[in-house]
Protein backbone atom coordinates (compact mmCIF):
# COMPACT_ATOMS: atom_id res chain seq x y z
CA UNK A 1 0.00 0.00 0.00
CA UNK A 2 1.42 3.18 -1.12
CA UNK A 3 2.23 5.83 1.89
CA UNK A 4 1.95 9.25 2.24
CA UNK A 5 3.24 11.83 4.00
CA UNK A 6 3.96 15.57 4.39
CA UNK A 7 6.54 16.98 6.09
CA UNK A 8 7.03 20.15 7.21
CA UNK A 9 10.21 22.09 7.39
CA UNK A 10 9.71 25.70 9.75
CA UNK A 11 12.62 27.96 8.02
CA UNK A 12 12.20 31.09 9.58
CA UNK A 13 12.00 34.34 7.55
CA UNK A 14 15.99 34.36 6.91
CA UNK A 15 16.40 30.29 6.34
CA UNK A 16 13.63 29.69 3.20
CA UNK A 17 15.46 30.62 0.43
CA UNK A 18 18.49 29.02 1.49
CA UNK A 19 16.31 25.70 2.15
CA UNK A 20 14.61 25.88 -0.84
CA UNK A 21 17.78 26.05 -2.65
CA UNK A 22 18.86 22.83 -0.68
CA UNK A 23 15.72 21.28 -1.80
CA UNK A 24 15.22 22.15 -5.55
CA UNK A 25 18.97 20.55 -5.56
CA UNK A 26 17.71 17.49 -4.51
CA UNK A 27 14.05 16.97 -5.63
CA UNK A 28 15.34 15.21 -9.19
CA UNK A 29 17.29 12.66 -6.93
CA UNK A 30 14.39 11.99 -4.74
CA UNK A 31 12.36 11.69 -7.43
CA UNK A 32 14.25 9.12 -9.18
CA UNK A 33 14.51 6.98 -5.83
CA UNK A 34 13.02 3.25 -6.25
CA UNK A 35 9.77 3.64 -4.70
CA UNK A 36 9.17 7.27 -5.36
CA UNK A 37 5.85 7.90 -6.35
CA UNK A 38 5.64 11.71 -5.79
CA UNK A 39 8.04 14.20 -4.34
CA UNK A 40 7.11 17.99 -4.58
CA UNK A 41 8.14 21.05 -2.53
CA UNK A 42 5.82 23.99 -1.48
CA UNK A 43 6.46 27.37 0.13
CA UNK A 44 3.65 28.27 2.97
CA UNK A 45 4.03 31.73 3.69
CA UNK A 46 7.70 33.30 4.47
CA UNK A 47 9.10 30.71 6.53
CA UNK A 48 7.74 27.25 5.72
CA UNK A 49 8.64 24.64 3.40
CA UNK A 50 5.85 21.99 2.50
CA UNK A 51 7.04 18.47 1.17
CA UNK A 52 3.89 16.37 0.16
CA UNK A 53 5.46 12.53 -0.84
CA UNK A 54 4.05 9.42 -1.88
CA UNK A 55 6.35 6.06 -1.41
CA UNK A 56 5.57 2.44 -3.08
CA UNK A 57 5.39 1.09 0.39
CA UNK A 58 7.24 1.50 3.79
CA UNK A 59 10.07 -0.75 2.79
CA UNK A 60 10.70 2.25 -0.23
CA UNK A 61 10.21 4.93 2.71
CA UNK A 62 12.71 3.03 4.47
CA UNK A 63 15.28 3.16 1.70
CA UNK A 64 14.81 7.13 1.21
CA UNK A 65 15.71 7.88 5.06
CA UNK A 66 19.06 6.40 4.62
CA UNK A 67 19.42 7.32 1.24
CA UNK A 68 22.46 9.69 0.16
CA UNK A 69 20.21 12.79 -0.69
CA UNK A 70 18.26 12.27 2.71
CA UNK A 71 21.40 12.56 5.04
CA UNK A 72 22.77 15.06 3.39
CA UNK A 73 19.97 16.80 3.79
CA UNK A 74 19.30 16.39 7.33
CA UNK A 75 23.19 17.43 7.60
CA UNK A 76 22.16 20.37 5.43
CA UNK A 77 19.09 21.81 7.73
CA UNK A 78 21.74 20.69 11.08
CA UNK A 79 24.27 23.44 9.45
CA UNK A 80 21.72 25.74 8.82
CA UNK A 81 20.28 25.33 12.45
CA UNK A 82 17.04 24.68 11.11
CA UNK A 83 15.10 22.10 12.69
CA UNK A 84 14.53 18.72 11.53
CA UNK A 85 10.87 18.10 9.53
CA UNK A 86 7.91 17.65 11.16
CA UNK A 87 6.74 14.56 9.18
CA UNK A 88 2.84 13.03 9.19
CA UNK A 89 2.10 10.12 7.77
CA UNK A 90 -1.15 10.16 6.29
CA UNK A 91 -3.79 7.04 6.00
CA UNK A 92 -7.11 7.80 3.95
CA UNK A 93 -10.45 7.50 5.68
CA UNK A 94 -13.24 6.13 3.91
CA UNK A 95 -15.89 7.43 2.52
CA UNK A 96 -19.33 5.89 4.16
CA UNK A 97 -22.56 5.63 2.08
Amino acid sequence: MPVQLVAIIETGEEGQSAVADLLAGLISRIRGEDGCERYDVFTSGRSRLVLLEQWRDGSALQQHTTAPSFVELMADLERLAVPAPTVHVLRPVAARE
